[in-house]
């Protein structure tokens, strides 16, 4: 990460922190012309924003959740394999063939830190606090205990019977694991506003602070009672600390490595230094050797036998992002931000080999229907086939490798794939389980979006505008014309005689092009926007986009002469929009999905929403939305205002699922709603932001059914609680599930 972004960054975090404290400020910064890289920082600026936000009419019918390796732990033969939402459970027995096990979808996909110690696996969840996985059995992975961390847990280390965890806003927060089930804050120590990874060696704790870019040490001999005794001001933006006996190891997010003695903890000094070229994500010590994840660097190898001097002896590029690394033994576990886990021979230091490799996801750009399958096409990975059938229990059947999917539409039996290293792929998607790559059309550019109209295939193809591609023999696609929009083309829709461009940069705006004639498009109308424009979906003479934060209609009754009907601010960019009904589904990035009546063009009114990650692809079929995640794979998404008919009290449910309260937020009371497919001993408990349990709803037996409380916003003693966010947690047998509410008076 650059310096200026980082400098920005700050600033943004400053201004969201000083808006949402009621301080006074003169000019509050926004984040609409921001676009940084990397989901720990969207997620920061999101969940300030979105922190007093809920969903609505709305609910989570089913998950895919395979994404980005960010993070593996090892403990004997089995590795925990981030993996979107999901943490894979591999056995790694024989590291040529590893497989899976087991696998749990946690309640967020940011988390970048997992721990593990005595049959259970700690991961620091970022918004979610604390989640505690029983992971004894491999293959039945289930969450036994939570704590609130009441912050963004960003990392987690575990030392006997207690979790030290960096905690963004609360600094380092110490935590007694003495019964899993149960975690109690025991310590805690400020460190100044961003808390972001920590170790602990002996009696003390190693903190580091990004914003105020320093290492901070902290003696937690008695861990209730945490005290700072030393800190080092790097100068530079470090990212992970690990310790070795005397010594400090900071890795940088620019540069590479720092090294510092610490056998005086009150006054730490640094000795050595070694200069990457690339930005460290995360480090691993074993004796003399340190091994560097160094992003799209590779593996590096020192030897810092004499930290004054370290000195490298082996390199591996790796082919992707390295974001973590851990050693047992002879070999070196990488988590590939972009592939998985990789799985290399260091015994051998200046000859790493890999030997070994597993599959994770990808950043998810976008999905289409066809039938019962959704086609998923992820950013440095593959178009992946999911069996909707059930949309509660979506299941991967098959993958077409490519290389950067960025867009996907499927007509007939062939899906069509934009690869941005490349242009045009044809897959046969036929047999969903065997999806295989029949055609290829090199488009020399960059690519970004697509459209299928009958034998033509309509690509946005950057800085060469619209290119109308012939696809009626699908192994053999040629171009037919080309048509410079203007601008950067970024997107495009097509309907009867007209294809509609968007553009952005030197030319913004809606490019109108006659392709009553494939072979000789012509612009016949333009419509100058003041901000890149991003998704297009067009019907009955009306044409719905995205301008930067604002969801924007058209009405192309004449072509040549477009005129805007109505505007609907969406605070993000729109990234993608479905048209199904009287509703648009909209992709919007950080805010998810929003769903806008257009019933009446003119009047577009929000009637529900459904926060994910990074939402930015959507297609709809009957009454669902499934939006493709950026970082957290696939949704689906019910639309509960086409949802008809009332369920009998004699019905049950599939599945244990916690509903969003309604109303929300509310006053003074509020209905929490649950489904219990089999009969269980139920608690249903509320939480207020320290994560202490404040009223205890239900805490008895109960048969299945679809179940609803009433919470008047009071505590176990009677009395009113104040403004604010809570949470509520039901649990049963095995099953947990925590969700978020707002109480404003």
């Amino acid at each position: 990460m650059n310096t200026a972004i980082r400098y920005v960054l700050l600033l943004i975090i400053t201004a969201l922190e000083t808006v949402l404290f009621g301080q006074d400020i003169a000019n509050p910064l926004g984040t609409r012309e921001l676009n940084i890289s990397g989901d720990s920082i969207i997620h920061s600026i999101k969940s300030s924003i979105l922190q007093n936000e809920t969903d609505s009419n709305t609910t989570l019918i089913g998950r895919w959740a395979d994404g980005p390796c960010k993070t593996v732990a090892v403990e004997g033969d089995i590795a925990y394999v981030g993996n979107g939402g999901y943490i894979d459970i591999v056995n790694i027995t024989n590291p040529a063939n590893p497989v899976q096990l087991g696998q749990i979808l946690l309640a967020s996909p940011y988390y970048e830190s997992l721990a593990y110690f005595n049959g259970y696996l700690y991961v620091a969840n970022h918004e979610e606090g604390i989640r505690i996985i029983d992971v004894s059995i491999p293959t039945e992975p289930h969450e036994i205990g939570f704590y609130n961390s009441g912050g963004w847990a960003n990392h987690i280390v575990v030392s006997g019977n207690f979790a030290y965890v960096a905690n963004e806003g609360h600094g380092l927060q110490i935590l007694d694991l003495s019964t899993p089930t149960d975690p109690q804050l025991v310590g805690a120590s400020e460190t100044g506003r961003y808390a972001f990874n920590v170790t602990v060696n002996g009696n003390y704790a190693y903190v580091i602070d990004d914003f105020y870019d320093s290492l901070r040490i902290i003696d937690v001999s008695t861990p209730s009672n945490p005290l700072q005794v030393g800190s080092y001001a790097t100068g530079l933006y470090p990212s992970a600390v690990v310790v070795d006996g005397n010594y400090a190891y900071l890795s940088d997010y620019e540069d590479g490595l720092m090294i510092l003695d610490v056998s005086n903890p009150s006054n730490p000094l640094e000795v050595g230094s070694y200069i990457t070229g690339d930005g460290v994500e995360g480090l691993a010590i074993d004796g003399n050797y340190f091994f560097i994840a160094d992003g799209a660097g590779g593996l590096r190898i020192l030897n810092v036998s004499v930290p004054s001097d370290p000195q490298e002896v082996g390199i591996y590029d790796c082919g992707g992002s390295i974001w973590s690394v851990t050693v047992r033994g002879s070999y070196a576990y990488l988590a590939n931000y972009h592939n998985g886990l990789q799985i290399l021979d260091v015994s051998t230091l200046d000859d790493p080999q890999e030997v070994g490799f597993y599959i994770t996801g990808d950043l998810a750009n976008s999905v289409a229907l066809s039938g019962n399958y959704a086609f998923v096409a992820e950013g440095s990975g593959d178009l992946r086939s999911i069996d909707v059938t059930d949309p509660a229990n979506p299941r991967q059947v098959g993958a077409c490798i490519i290389e950067n999917c960025v867009d996907v539409k499927v007509s007939g039996s062939y899906a069509y794939v934009l690869d941005n290293n490349a242009g045009l792929r044809v897959v046969d998607v036929s047999t969903p389980a065997d999806p295989i790559e029949v055609g290829f059309y090199n488009i020399n550019t960059g690519v970004r979006g697509i459209a299928v109209s009958g034998n033509y295939a309509y690509v946005a193809a950057t800085s060469d505008g619209l290119r109308i591609i012939d696809v009626s023999i699908p192994s053999d696609p040629h171009q037919v014309s080309i048509l410079n929009t203007g601008g950067l083309a970024q997107d495009v829709v097509v309907s009867g005689n007209y294809a509609y461009v968007a553009n952005l940069y030197n030319t913004s705006g809606v490019c109108i092009v006659n392709v009553s004639n494939p072979n000789n498009p012509y612009e016949v109308g333009f419509y100058p926007t003041d901000d890149s424009v991003y998704g297009l979906a067009v019907r009955d003479n009306y044409l719905y986009f995205g301008n930067g934060g604002e969801f924007l209609t058209l009405d192309v009754s004449t072509p040549s002469d477009p005129q805007e009907v109505a505007l609907f601010n969406t605070d993000a960019v729109v990234s993608d929009i479905a048209l199904i009904g009287n509703y648009a589904y909209v992709a919007n990035d950080y805010h998810g999905l929003r769903i806008i009546d257009v019933s009446t063009p003119s009047a577009p009114e929000e009637v529900g929403r459904y926060y994910t990650s990074y939402a930015r692809g959507v297609s709809a079929s009957g009454n669902y939305a499934f939006v493709a995640d950026y970082l957290d794979g696939l949704y689906i998404i019910q639309n509960d205002l086409l949802t008809t008919g009332i369920r009998s009290s004699t019905q049950t449910p599939e599945n244990y699922a916690l509903r969003q309260n309604y109303p929300n937020p509310f006053n003074p009371t509020t209905t929490l709603r649950y489904d219990l497919p089999e009969q269980g001993f139920v608690h249903l408990t509320i939480y207020n932001q320290l994560g202490k349990p404040i009223r205890t709803l239900i805490n008895r037996e109960e048969s299945a059914g679809y179940k609803s409380v009433m919470w008047d916003a009071r505590d176990d003693y009677g009395k009113q609680v104040s403004t604010g966010i809570y949470f509520y947690r039901i649990e049963v047998n095995g099953f947990s599930q925590t969700k978020k509410m707002v109480l404003l008076k």
